[in-house]
């Protein structure tokens, strides 16, 4: 009987360890459920879940990829604009156009230089209002290969904390524009 009540206590340890074994594999595994898309005009490379709904447009000469969460609460967003005759324009001669054409009336909390695997280029932050709810903004812009890029995302503002590590890890596997 002394063996019972131990082996209750060492069942109910091991379904702990157990669960937060899996817990902490969870990121893992939906990482497992995804999927590279390539746009070779555009030419980048990054990997999307699974589950995520993609959107390929052409706007004027600008290519514009869109992956949004099955809930519709994380939404990235890949901009090429090509550059053409404008070839010696800067990063930062580019974001203010971005900012009064896009996402018009956003409000700048953050702008720093940031390195994207390898790519050089400025990561700014932002409060905006995306049909009509509150949302934060994190865009990465670079220029490559004669495109000018934005990277972006946008999270409801009441749960960003919660989603932003998650359009962190689809973002971070944004693969090199050159050579594919």
């Amino acid at each position: 009987m002394d063996k019972i009540p131990h082996f209750r206590s060492v069942s109910k340890c091991i379904r702990q360890v157990f669960l937060i074994a899996l817990i902490g594999l969870m990121p893992a595994l939906a990482f497992a459920q995804s999927r590279w898309v390539q746009d070779s005009q555009a030419q980048f490379k990054i990997r999307v879940p699974k589950n995520y709904m993609t959107n390929r447009m052409v706007e004027g000469s600008d290519i514009v990829h869109a992956f949004v969460s099955p809930d519709q609460n994380v939404a990235i967003r890949i901009r090429a604009i090509p550059l053409g005759n404008n070839a010696g324009a800067t990063v930062e001669q580019l974001i203010p156009v971005f900012e009064q054409n896009i996402i018009k009336g956003c409000q700048r909390l953050v702008k720093q230089n940031h390195l994207l695997n390898s790519l050089s280029g400025v990561l700014c932050g932002y409060k905006w209002t995306y049909n009509n709810i509150p949302v934060g903004v994190a865009a990465f812009y670079t220029i490559q290969n004669n495109n000018f890029f934005i990277i972006w995302s946008l999270i409801p503002e009441n749960i960003f904390q919660q989603r932003t590590s998650e359009s962190d890890a689809i973002i971070n596997t944004l693969y090199e524009f050159s050579g594919l």
